[in-house]
């Protein structure tokens, strides 16, 4: 089981270095906030793995990056933010990371929910 788990894990890795980078980002703004999207700067997002913040909040939109697991992780959380910041949000709640692997890569997906405090 041992010796498995070690060529899995070698075999990821050899495949992680000869991937070549990748990633996208996209946001969704939903009908339900009326309100005019004043953009900040993405580092000053907020990112909250629940439904629970600090301060009541308004849904803007979605937001979703993908990007393959051989990249910088705190780059797709950076493109997160952004996506964010773009919508008008401050804030990310609910935020998932999910690791999706195909035949030639392995993806890593963040999304969350954009949200502005009121």
């Amino acid at each position: 089981m041992g010796r498995h788990r070690y060529l899995k894990f070698s075999q990821m890795l050899v495949l992680m270095i000869f991937i070549a980078a990748c990633s996208t980002a996209t946001r969704y703004r939903t009908q339900d906030f009326e309100g005019s999207p004043k953009s900040m700067p993405g580092e000053m997002v907020k990112i909250y793995s629940t439904r629970n913040a600090p301060s009541p909040y308004n849904i803007l939109g979605t937001v979703i990056v993908t990007a393959d697991v051989g990249d910088d992780p705190t780059d797709a959380l950076k493109d997160l933010r952004r996506e964010a910041a773009a919508l008008g949000g401050d804030g990310i709640v609910d935020t998932r990371m999910e690791v999706a692997y195909g035949y030639w890569s392995t993806a890593l997906r963040l999304s969350g929910y954009a949200v502005k405090f009121k």
